[in-house]
């Protein structure tokens, strides 16, 4: 049997920074301008700039402040938005509204609020809160905005430029202990984006599961940025807040499951992790959940671990996804072989290198750890 997953598909050299924005990429009218700090001169960098049109609220643009707190944010015409900007660590900005003819260009200078989040501190888990019209509970609400936030910067590309990234892939078969069996087939790869992997679209997900067989075998899906920022995947989800007791790291979880099973559909549930004292985003665990009886194991599922940069900028720096894998045995009693669970299949990434045009952003020699 085939196990394999889409991030071997669909790897880095086909992904593309996606700016969220139902403008055109010709869009000719700007806003452009800076973002300081609050009672300060001192601009701010990584700062996700939001645009929304003021009448439905629709999400019109979005972007990021490079490392000079600088963003260029392209809009549409004739049309009235509401700006505001969101700054892990902090509630969102109002900078208020802006219309556009058309070619136009207008300059501005924002200065955020710097009115602090605070997380509150875990000590047991919270009651579930299911169904996005009812995600009611606060603490819930925070923790999943604030680590929205970091994922949605994994997405935006400042006025600084791309990034260029270089990886190390492997893929490595491991025990059903999670033992690593054997050497790990390396692979360095260099792309023109910071994007690992790209995942299926969230409603096809939320259709088809995360798991699907194949002619010669079967096919694991990871769930990417696009993904976990969709309302599909709240639509679809429980939340709830989630205590860290591993060792002495101060972080707080908002933890995720499937609003309901259904009958052959793979799902996964897992938490996203934060700093609770920066509100930054730093692990997503997950685990596929309703596998077929011969594939369960608590071990089949993933990880990814995320990074701020220097610049302001988020990325994703690690990334694994564990798939259960059969091997056929020869039953001599019935002269016949059987499919059964011997080990996983483990395939992932660890970003080495880091630039924007001749600025090493970030460097390692080695895989990152959380």
């Amino acid at each position: 049997m085939r196990c394999r997953t889409t991030t071997l598909v669909d790897w880095l050299a086909r992904a593309a920074v996606a700016l969220v924005a139902w403008t055109g990429a010709l869009a000719a009218q700007e806003l452009r301008g800076t973002v300081r700090l609050d009672g300060t001169e001192q601009l701010a960098a990584g700062v996700i700039i939001e645009a929304r049109d003021a009448s439905s609220g629709a999400l019109a643009a979005s972007t990021l402040t490079d490392a000079r707190g600088y963003f260029v944010l392209r809009l549409p015409a004739l049309t009235t938005v509401a700006v505001r900007g969101l700054r892990i660590g902090q509630r969102p900005t109002s900078f208020g509204s802006f219309t556009l003819a058309h070619d136009e260009v207008q300059t501005a200078q924002f200065r955020l609020s710097g009115v602090a989040i605070t997380l509150a501190r875990v000590n047991v888990i919270g009651r579930s809160v299911c169904e996005r019209g009812r995600l009611d509970d606060l603490q819930v609400l925070t923790l999943l905005d604030e680590a929205r936030k970091a994922i949605l910067s994994t997405q935006l590309r400042s006025a600084d430029g791309e990034m260029s990234a270089i990886w190390s892939l492997r893929t490595q078969k491991h025990s059903l202990r999670g033992q690593p069996l054997g050497e790990p087939l390396v692979r360095l790869h260099q792309s023109g984006t910071d994007r690992p992997f790209r995942s299926l679209p969230a409603d096809s997900l939320a259709k088809v599961g995360y798991f699907a067989p194949e002619q010669d075998g079967y096919v694991f899906y990871a769930p990417d940025a696009d993904v976990l920022l969709s309302t599909a995947f709240v639509d679809e989800h429980c939340f709830r807040a989630t205590p860290w007791k591993r060792d002495t790291r101060d972080w707080v979880g908002v933890g995720f499951a499937p609003a309901q099973r259904r009958p052959g559909i793979v799902g996964i549930q897992g938490t996203m992790w934060l700093d609770r004292q920066t509100a930054e985003l730093r692990l997503l665990e997950y685990e596929y959940v309703n596998l077929p009886s011969r594939m369960r194991t608590k071990l089949a599922g993933g990880e990814v671990r995320f990074l701020r940069l220097e610049s302001g900028g988020w990325l994703v720096s690690h990334w694994d996804i564990r798939m259960p894998r059969l091997e056929s045995r020869w039953i001599a009693e019935t002269i016949r072989t059987a499919p059964r669970l011997r080990s996983l299949e483990v395939t992932g990434g660890d970003v080495l290198e880091v630039r924007q045009g001749e600025r090493t952003l970030f460097k390692t020699t080695g895989p990152t750890n959380p």
